[in-house]
């Protein structure tokens, strides 16, 4: 099975999307990172904007759940990520997606992991 060629990730500018960015660009894959200021994920037309810029090429989505604890653990910070989620899914082009991957590693190394991760850091979730 070959790798994927087009490869989109939202929450480029987090710990793992600046990582997973570098590591497929440095295998030549075409890479579009994508941060809140080219694709308002809060704003279904901002979605649709940006899945309208794309050409009819099939994309692999990476998904980065990204959560800064101290402004977004309470339930407003909740209800936007789950408008955002409910945004995505009701406003992307599905025909130029051919897979989504959704993850997030902030409830698995705990609030203050010691950096960097890597496969040796020991999960610690704390809620």
């Amino acid at each position: 099975m070959s790798s994927p060629q087009n490869i989109i990730i939202f929450g480029s500018r987090s710990y793992i999307g600046y990582y997973l960015s570098s590591f497929f660009q440095k295998r030549g894959l075409n890479i579009i990172c994508v941060s809140s200021e080219n694709c308002n994920l809060l704003d279904p037309y901002s979605i649709r904007a940006f899945f309208n810029s794309l050409n009819s090429e099939k994309y692999v989505v990476l998904f980065l759940a990204v959560i800064n604890r101290p402004k977004g653990d309470c339930f407003e910070g909740f209800e936007k990520n789950i408008q955002m989620i409910e945004n995505f899914i009701e406003s992307h082009d599905s025909e130029k997606i051919s897979s989504l991957i959704y993850f997030s590693s902030v409830d698995v190394y705990g609030n203050q992991p010691p950096l960097p991760i890597d496969e040796t850091t020991p999960v610690a979730p704390d809620n």
